[in-house]
C-alpha cells in the first residue's frame, strides 16, 4: 500500500472479509487497490479460529468517507448466532499508532447514519494528525 495512514481491522474470518470486500464493491471501491490481508499464523498448541485474518486498509480523505459507509453497512449487518462478536479497529500512520477502538464503541446507537458518522470521525482523527 502507497498511503501512509491505514486502518487495521483485527479478529476477521474469511467470510467477514468477504463482506466487507461486497460493502466496499457496493460503494464502487476495489479493496484489492488499497488494502492487503495479513493472516497470522496460530501454533498448535493454541486453540483459535485459523481463519483469523487482519485487514489493512490504506485511507486517504478522498475515500475515507466512503469506506466509513461501507464499513457502517458492515458492521450493523446481522450476526449468525447468539454469540456476539468484537472487532478491533486500529488506525496507524507509518509506524505510530494513532487510535484505537472496538466495534461495540461504534454500534451503541442502531442508526447507520450515527454508525457512519462514528467510523468516519475515528478515520478522520488520524488523517488530520
Amino acid at each position: 500500500m502507497t498511503q501512509s495512514t491505514t486502518l487495521q481491522i483485527q479478529g476477521l474470518n474469511e467470510l467477514e472479509l468477504a463482506e466487507i470486500k461486497q460493502e466496499l464493491r457496493n460503494q464502487g471501491i476495489s479493496l484489492d487497490e488499497i488494502s492487503e490481508v495479513q493472516r497470522p499464523t496460530i501454533g498448535s498448541t493454541k486453540v483459535g479460529e485459523p481463519a483469523t485474518a487482519i485487514l489493512l486498509i490504506g485511507i486517504g480523505k478522498t475515500v475515507a468517507p466512503v469506506i466509513a459507509a461501507a464499513l457502517a453497512a458492515w458492521l450493523l449487518k446481522g450476526r449468525r448466532g447468539k454469540k456476539k462478536k468484537q472487532f478491533n479497529f486500529a488506525l496507524n500512520k507509518g509506524t505510530i499508532q494513532l487510535e484505537y477502538a472496538t466495534s461495540d464503541e461504534f454500534v451503541e446507537q442502531e442508526s447507520k447514519a450515527t454508525v457512519q458518522e462514528k467510523v468516519l470521525g475515528f478515520m478522520t482523527k488520524s488523517l488530520e494528525a
